[in-house]
């Protein structure tokens, strides 16, 4: 009877552990979700002139309005006369006139956020704002070159690209990391190969 109930104790004690060793999982399991990665979405203002986005598994553009969220899959597309900027966590991206704007991945978690644009043709600005702890950039790729904006803690980053007939061309605000590498097209992800499929830049552009 003794060596039963040793037996019996040493069980119940097994599955308290268990238990506690089950409990600890799940909270650690809570504590990784709570800081994954989610989708980062931008907000459009300052609109002027003809601005219109193209929302992801649509193929027809609407006219565009402040205020209006911008997740990945979407495309902005700015006339001869239009302009846009879109506000993101990290900073700011300016769209200047006669841009195609396709967002392609905006992620955000505890510790970075970055916004991955595909520009076929036009001209953007991104500043990025450094004055959290998180580590912030935007990737924009044009249909040569990839190029990259990083702030550093407390300061500002600019990067503005263009890309037309004759190229793409990257100035910087001599603050924070930047970096421009030539690519070759069909090495990129799907996404971005779609992104640039059909808007290869006309002359006039």
């Amino acid at each position: 009877p003794a060596t039963r109930s040793l037996r019996t104790f040493a069980g119940s004690m097994g599955f308290f552990f268990a238990g506690i060793a089950f409990l600890l999982f799940t909270v650690a399991g809570l504590s990784l979700s709570a800081h994954a990665a989610e989708i980062l979405k931008g907000t459009l203002a300052d609109l002027s002139g003809d601005v219109q986005i193209q929302r992801r598994g649509m193929s027809v553009p609407s006219t565009a309005r402040n205020g209006q969220t911008v997740e990945p899959g979407d495309i902005v597309i700015t006339s001869q006369s239009g302009r846009a900027v879109v506000t993101f966590e990290q900073g700011r991206l300016r769209i200047d006139p006669s841009s195609r704007v396709v967002f392609v991945r905006c992620v955000t978690s505890r510790d970075e956020a970055f916004a991955e644009l595909a520009l076929p043709y036009g001209s953007v600005t991104a500043s990025i704002n450094m004055e959290s702890k998180k580590e912030y950039w935007f990737d924009i790729v044009t249909l040569t070159n990839h190029a990259q904006g990083r702030g550093r803690k407390k300061e500002v980053s600019q990067i503005s690209v263009t890309h037309n007939a004759g190229g793409t061309t990257v100035t910087d605000s001599q603050q924070g990391q930047w970096r421009l590498e030539p690519i070759i097209l069909t090495d990129q992800s799907p996404a971005v190969q779609d992104a640039h499929a059909d808007q290869i830049p006309h002359a006039d552009q």
